[in-house]
């Protein structure tokens, strides 16, 4: 479909903004996601983790719409309805603006191009991916595996998956999948205990709302191989 570009946009009290307003505070939104993407790209190194997407865009406010006296009611009034308008971003990624990391923002930059959409489902790509296993291996299903332990050496690794039924399985080696929602609260499932760096980034990680539905996380489960 090919869109105009124009917008309707509503203030925080529900009034509608006029055109011009809608159409120049639209461009200048995109204007500076487009330097903080930028920014984020080349500096990503020395930008603090703390500092959000929200931050860059408050800076960018005051130097759009400077003001020599702290009682310049119009540009107060321009950055407080740019910083609005800039909230639609979250709208875009599933999470509010003031979450959005400016560190790790050069990650949101869109592929150059056209929009393509599969025409049938991804049934096709995940069967010729499966087919070896489908051909090499004994797959199991509805075993619910309550813990792995990894023991061995280095040079001669053995992890150990544990079933609810109680039916122990020994490999070499071990790819687990599992939700993040499930790992947050299933962490004593590994034994030895997740190294403490891993289990502070799966306490902090989150979702956001937007094409989050079947995010996995994938593991090595060895010594020294996290």
């Amino acid at each position: 479909m090919s869109w105009d570009g124009r917008q309707s946009v509503f203030d925080h009290l529900g009034r509608t903004l006029s055109d011009k307003d809608a159409a120049e505070y639209t461009e200048l939104v995109w204007t500076v996601i487009e330097q903080a993407m930028k920014h984020s790209n080349e500096h990503s190194a020395t930008i603090s983790p703390n500092k959000s997407l929200m931050d860059f865009f408050e800076e960018k406010a005051e130097q759009l719409f400077p003001s020599d006296f702290a009682e310049d009611k119009e540009a107060l009034r321009k950055r407080h309805l740019f910083l609005h308008m800039a909230e639609m971003w979250g709208a875009f990624v599933g999470s509010p603006i003031q979450q959005q990391s400016l560190k790790f923002f050069w990650l949101e930059e869109c592929i150059d191009g056209e929009n393509l959409f599969v025409a049938e489902t991804y049934s096709k790509i995940l069967a010729r991916i499966a087919k070896p296993a489908l051909q090499g291996a004994e797959i199991r299903f509805e075993k619910k595996v309550k813990r792995t332990i990894a023991r061995g050496t280095e040079d001669k690794p053995r992890v150990t998956v544990e079933s609810t039924e109680g039916e122990p399985l020994v490999f070499d080696e071990v790819v687990l999948t599992t939700p993040l929602g499930w790992l947050k609260k299933n962490k004593e499932a590994f034994q030895p205990e997740l190294p403490g760096r891993l289990i502070q980034a799966i306490d902090a990680i989150g979702y956001g709302h937007l094409d989050k539905v079947s995010a996995q996380a994938t593991f090595c489960l060895f010594e020294h191989c996290w």
